[in-house]
């Protein structure tokens, strides 16, 4: 399973966005000792993320964070921008980081529906299949710089994919600058970054690094510390 590795550099604070069990920011190379905080909407898997004594957690909506204006040098999410309407997103971003700051996020590519609607078929699982036709809607929606849908039959929940020209249109729209996306279609996810543009002090704040690797899933670490100790 690949997954990412963040680079942060020196910061007064962190906000992972739509932190998951908070493994993003507590496997990531951190420069000095920055105030952490993690957010997601599951409450549930917030009691699992509470093991990291370094970072603050706290259940919210991706798109009505609880912090004030110009709260965050740096803002970090691993795929959990799909999970949320792509422009309202990026905006709430744009209000809590700071003059300066900047972002490193992932996306869905459109990879990941066309792996996922062949494997759904095969089994019969036919709704699934129909919710990924939807992601890819939104996906096309956000490309073509027009407002995504919530599902129809549940408002309540909300998925999309993304291209590289559609995230970058929306994080310039909410006022974003130098933004950059990693291309790869050979990969499920891609990345991007952006400053906040600091007009009154042109001041800004070292951006987030980040490479990709293989995260192992519980059984095959155990197999691979199996080998390893049999060699």
């Amino acid at each position: 399973m690949r997954s990412v590795n963040v680079q942060i550099p020196s910061a007064r604070r962190v906000l992972d966005l739509g932190c998951g069990t908070g493994w993003v920011v507590a496997e990531a190379d951190i420069s000095g000792h920055p105030f952490c905080v993690g957010v997601d909407y599951s409450v549930d898997v917030l009691q699992e993320a509470k093991r990291h004594q370094s970072i603050a957690f706290a259940a919210a909506d991706g798109l009505m964070l609880p912090f004030p204006a110009d709260c965050f040098d740096i803002v970090v999410g691993h795929v959990s921008m799909p999970y949320m309407n792509t422009e309202k997103a990026f905006a709430e971003i744009y209000r809590v980081m700071t003059p300066g700051g900047s972002f490193f996020l992932t996306f869905h590519s459109f990879r990941h529906i066309w792996e996922r609607i062949p494997m759904s078929a095969r089994r019969g699982h036919w709704k699934d299949v129909i919710f990924s036709m939807y992601a890819g809607i939104n996906g096309v929606l956000n490309h073509f710089s027009l407002p995504q849908m919530q599902a129809w039959w549940n408002k309540k929940i909300f998925e999309t994919v993304n291209t590289a020209r559609g995230v970058h249109n929306a994080a310039c729209k909410a006022g974003f600058s130098l933004v950059s996306t990693e291309h790869s279609v050979q990969r499920i996810f891609f990345a991007a970054t952006a400053r906040k543009p600091n007009p009154e002090t042109g001041e800004v704040l070292p951006e987030p690094g980040w490479s990709i690797y293989c995260r192992l899933r519980a059984e095959a670490r155990a197999r691979a510390m199996t080998t390893t100790a049999g060699a």
